[in-house]
């Protein structure tokens, strides 16, 4: 996947054509618009990500229905880890 900042669209468009699953590693400001082009709408993620969140992932989930799930998760930190 070759896109940048500023091409969310084509980004989501690159994730959506890939046959099975995708990790993105996103500027967070952009995180929302990548999201909502992946899933074809606005309204299945949060509408921004909090400037000092740096431990979370969202993971959008697609069903056989075509329906797609949203689902934030923690850091899951080990015994020893700094948080």
């Amino acid at each position: 996947m070759a896109q940048s900042k500023g091409q969310e669209e084509a980004a989501g468009q690159a994730i959506m054509s890939k046959p099975s699953p995708v990790l993105v590693s996103w500027q967070h400001e952009s995180i929302p618009s990548l999201a909502a082009a992946v899933v074809g709408r606005p309204d299945i993620t949060p509408a921004t990500w909090p400037d000092l969140d740096y431990d979370s992932i969202w993971l959008l989930e697609r069903d056989t229905q075509n329906t797609w799930r949203f689902l934030q998760l923690s850091q899951r930190l080990l015994d020893g880890d700094l948080a």
